[in-house]
């Protein structure tokens, strides 16, 4: 998972908690954390508006690669 590679990069154990809340939409996970339902890891290119408009703010500038990839046909 995405928050398995960034806590892996900052050296902090991962350990999933049965109330953690798993989204299958990007923009999903976006607005729960607009709307204060937890963090969420930002992909910048597709939270810069939102991170220069103040709908969401960054908690910490450190970042990791994703390990996922994306291909369009």
């Amino acid at each position: 998972s995405g928050w398995r590679a960034w806590l892996a990069a900052q050296d902090i154990d991962y350990r999933p908690r049965p109330q953690d809340r798993r989204f299958e939409d990007y923009n999903l996970v976006l607005d729960a954390a607009a709307h204060g339902l937890g963090i969420a890891l930002a992909r910048p290119p597709l939270t810069a508006d939102q991170l220069q408009s103040g709908r969401i703010v960054a908690v910490d500038e450190r970042v990791a690669l994703n390990p996922v990839s994306y291909w369009m046909d």
